[in-house]
């Protein structure tokens, strides 16, 4: 990809069902959100260009764009 160094590279994936602060509805409705959570961590330095170019291209997984329509999906660096 793009000939960067990741080095090691892991992913975390988690999903729960929740209340979601950030949801515009959130006092009006009892309805919980799917809420998906990945954890990526990076050994390799790279800049924030190149972690918001991964990002971007993460972000356009097919399945991706299919869960982020009824659902939030949280990225998380660590």
């Amino acid at each position: 990809m793009k000939e960067w160094g990741l080095g090691d590279l892991h992913i975390d994936a988690s999903h729960n069902k929740d209340y979601h602060t950030e949801y515009t509805d959130y006092e009006k409705s009892s309805i919980k959100k799917e809420i998906f959570t990945r954890k990526i961590k990076i050994s390799a330095d790279i800049d924030e260009a190149q972690l918001k170019r991964l990002i971007h291209i993460a972000d356009r997984c097919p399945v991706h764009r299919t869960l982020e329509e009824t659902s939030i999906i949280k990225t998380e660096f660590v």
